[in-house]
């Protein structure tokens, strides 16, 4: 379980808010998240307040001056892999337009487990790899047609109620729309299944390119605005495994003292591989 403290950390840190009303109900819900860093050494969870989503779809940059196809090519990898290190061929940032998605958000819990690399790195990234992902992009295009479609609906019923249509035609009508609708959220959802679970694979190849010194394109970055109160953010520090915590638990004396040193010095080193 790792080192502990001789008496725990107290200090709570609070994030509260709420959600921008949807444009389909008009509600906004209310949330909030506390943490406490208590017996360990460090803070080692993390978590993501996110009351509101978008998609970041690549509409061109990340490529050099010569614009050769080599330099697209690395461009467009980065782009669909969204876990490049920083190359010599893209000495321009790529370009991303954002597609909102209303009534969504996003709220996460990262347990460290004896180390608090990962799950600050997942605390301060799953939005913005999330949001490139490629199934993630056609998820908000599909949301919004979705809203499109329901606009068009609810106008085609306004007129039929106006011009009292036929019973008969107008329950098939129901059944009509109401298996279409089943049909669009079900695709919907696998969209949303496959962008999850492919930016979780992505997430843990960026952590790993990290933790061996690579660099990251836009790690770290902000995702929207107010992105300090929707994110827990302390310092990112290395990963320290269970195997490297071998100095059991109390107040840290003799070895105990050794090992927590030499934690942090590793956390030092992590901490500027990381440019912090």
């Amino acid at each position: 379980m790792g080192n502990l403290l001789g008496a725990p950390v107290t200090d709570k840190e609070t994030h509260s808010g709420t959600t921008p009303a949807s444009t389909e109900d008009g509600i906004d819900l209310p949330y909030g998240v506390s943490s406490m860093q208590g017996w360990r050494i460090h803070m080692e969870d993390a978590h993501i307040c996110q009351p509101f989503l978008f998609a970041e779809e690549y509409v061109g940059g990340g490529s050099g001056g010569g614009g050769s196809s080599e330099m697209k090519d690395a461009a467009e990898s980065a782009s669909a892999a969204n876990t490049t290190s920083k190359s010599p061929f893209l000495t321009t940032p790529p370009q991303w337009k954002r597609i909102p998605i209303s009534g969504h958000s996003l709220y996460a819990v990262f347990d460290g487990h004896g180390g608090t690399f990962a799950a600050e790195y997942a605390g301060l990234n799953l939005c913005r790899v999330l949001s490139r992902q490629a199934k993630f992009v056609e998820y908000a295009k599909h949301c919004a047609a979705m809203q499109q479609m329901q606009a068009k609906e609810e106008g085609a019923d306004a007129s039929a109620s106006a011009s009292g249509g036929e019973g008969a035609t107008a329950d098939n009508d129901d059944k009509d729309a109401a298996a279409a609708t089943y049909k669009s959220h079900r695709a919907g959802l696998d969209l949303l299944e496959s962008a999850l679970r492919d930016a979780f694979v992505a997430l843990d190849k960026e952590i790993m390119m990290q933790m061996k010194g690579v660099d990251v394109v836009d790690a770290n970055c902000p995702y929207g605005d107010d992105f300090d109160d929707h994110h827990s953010h302390g310092e990112i520090r290395g990963n320290r495994s269970a195997s490297s915590d071998k100095s059991g638990s109390g107040g840290g004396s003799g070895d105990g003292e050794k090992d927590n040193d030499k934690d942090d010095d590793d956390d030092d080193d992590a901490e500027k591989r990381m440019g912090f």
